[in-house]
């Protein structure tokens, strides 16, 4: 799902849990472009955590893959 855009604070810890199901139940492997340095996606949860170091804009593109098809979504990352 798209969390929609967001703003965070530079060094402040940051949590943003994806979400998605795969209708088959078979395991979705995540992973991020475009996160700022200082935060990372966890490839088995989907959980985006971390400390953001950059300010500015930043467009990030989260895509869940089940091994057949991967689908993907973005959205705006403001570090202010």
């Amino acid at each position: 799902s798209n969390p929609g855009d967001v703003s965070w604070r530079p060094s402040g810890a940051v949590r943003l849990a994806m979400r998605g199901l795969d209708p088959a139940g078979r395991a979705l492997a995540w992973r991020a472009i475009g996160l700022p340095p200082g935060v990372s996606i966890d490839a088995a949860s989907g959980l985006i955590q971390g400390a953001p170091e950059a300010r500015g804009r930043h467009v990030v593109t989260v895509v869940a893959d089940n091994g057949l098809q991967a689908i993907g979504t973005w959205f705006v990352v403001r570090v202010e």
